[in-house]
């Protein structure tokens, strides 16, 4: 855990030095591998509790699907997301990841205490994704169909980063920060 704790203040002491507006750092982290000797999910969690002290502004799951469970542990049938919502009891934001295809996924992956949600297959299939879903969903609204949803926001590598910049600059947790980040999916 050392390592990529200096990792951490290393890049944080750049931003300081040489960002001259504010500056969003977040991190990565792929829970648990099967491989041995690989991560560990205890170890995973221990590390996104150790983020709390650290000038990281959100973690970042890398899965493959939100709905996963450990990989190690097949008896324990909590989500991971579950798992890193606690370990960073509200001390960090998480964004979570994972086939999520439909905006009921992306819906459960903020009701399971995500702040943000990432797509990235399915953009492969539809670019507009957004777009498509948003239509439909203003047409619900219009016609009193079912509530429209309001927390998806993406970062792509082709993509604007303004949705999640507009939500960063409103948000509680993230107070006035933006900034123009990539995150690569």
């Amino acid at each position: 855990m050392r390592f990529p704790l200096a990792v951490i203040r290393e890049v944080a002491s750049v931003i300081d030095t040489y960002a001259d507006k504010p500056f969003i750092l977040g991190y990565r982290i792929s829970p648990e591998e099967i491989e041995t000797p690989g991560i560990r999910l205890e170890d995973s969690l221990a590390f996104a509790q150790a983020l709390a002290d650290t000038p990281v502004d959100y973690l970042h799951l890398s899965m493959g699907s939100y709905k996963r469970t450990s990989l190690n542990q097949p008896d324990d049938k909590e989500l991971l997301l579950t798992k890193f919502v606690h370990a960073l009891n509200n001390k960090k934001p998480l964004i979570g990841i994972g086939s999520v295809e439909r905006p009921e996924d992306a819906e459960e992956v903020i009701n399971a205490g995500a702040a943000l949600v990432t797509i990235g297959r399915e953009f492969i299939c539809e670019p507009k994704w957004v777009q498509t879903v948003f239509n439909c969903s203003e047409k619900a609204k219009n016609t009193g169909g079912p509530k429209d949803w309001l927390h998806l926001y993406y970062v792509s590598k082709t993509s604007s980063v303004s949705g999640l910049e507009s939500y960063l600059a409103g948000s509680e947790t993230f107070g006035s920060k933006s900034a123009t980040i990539s995150i690569s999916i």
